[in-house]
C-alpha cells in the first residue's frame, strides 16, 4: 500500500508502521483462505 509519511514526526511514523503491519496480516489471512477454499 502507498501511506504519506513526514518521517520527523513521530506519530506519522508510527501510524505507517502500523497501517503496513494490518496490511500484510490481511494479505496472510487473504492467502490462507484462497488455499483452503
Amino acid at each position: 500500500p502507498v501511506v504519506l509519511c513526514d518521517a520527523r514526526d513521530r506519530a506519522s511514523g508510527k501510524d505507517v508502521l502500523i497501517r503496513t503491519v494490518e496490511y500484510a496480516g490481511r494479505m496472510h489471512t487473504a492467502r490462507l483462505l484462497a488455499a483452503v477454499g
